[in-house]
């Protein structure tokens, strides 16, 4: 189980880092270097697109790298644990809360096959690093709660 709760770890940080990495460095480059200049004209703002997915590209890059970096840190230094059913809830239901986002009424759709190829990075980075939040809240409250119980 403790290999398991280590994939789990690695894979989550990664995902979790790519995005971030990817969000945080897109917004400040559209804050700062990106925005559209008063009396610009629209049409020639095409080079800011391709800025920003450089940052997304970049951003995503150095975040992943700095979660594996994390993560291994962490299952280096820490002694492992079981994790505490709490949060085990919280992962599956930030998978259940990722998946219900990305997919909203895809039953109604004729080719599912074609929209999960066209997205599957986005998802899967999306779907992990919504798991790896929801595994942190749950334990967080898992915490929050017992320290709250043994108080009463």
């Amino acid at each position: 189980m403790r290999y398991v709760q280590y994939i789990l770890l690695v894979i989550g940080a990664a995902a979790l880092g790519a995005a971030a990495g990817a969000l945080g460095l897109t917004y400040l480059a559209v804050l700062t270097i990106l925005r559209h200049r008063p009396g610009a004209d629209p049409s020639l703002e095409w080079g800011a697109y391709f800025g920003a997915m450089c940052c997304v590209l970049v951003g995503s890059i150095g975040g992943a790298i700095s979660g594996l970096v994390v993560a291994v840190r962490r299952i280096a230094c820490r002694e492992s644990k079981p994790w505490k059913p709490m949060v085990w809830i919280g992962m599956v239901l930030g998978l259940a809360a990722a998946l219900a986002i990305r997919f909203p009424g895809v039953l109604g759709r004729q080719n599912i096959f074609t929209f999960l190829i066209e997205w599957w990075p986005g998802t899967v980075i999306f779907t992990a690093a919504s798991g790896t939040l929801g595994g942190f809240v749950g334990g967080i409250a898992g915490a929050l709660g017992r320290r709250h119980g043994t108080r009463s």
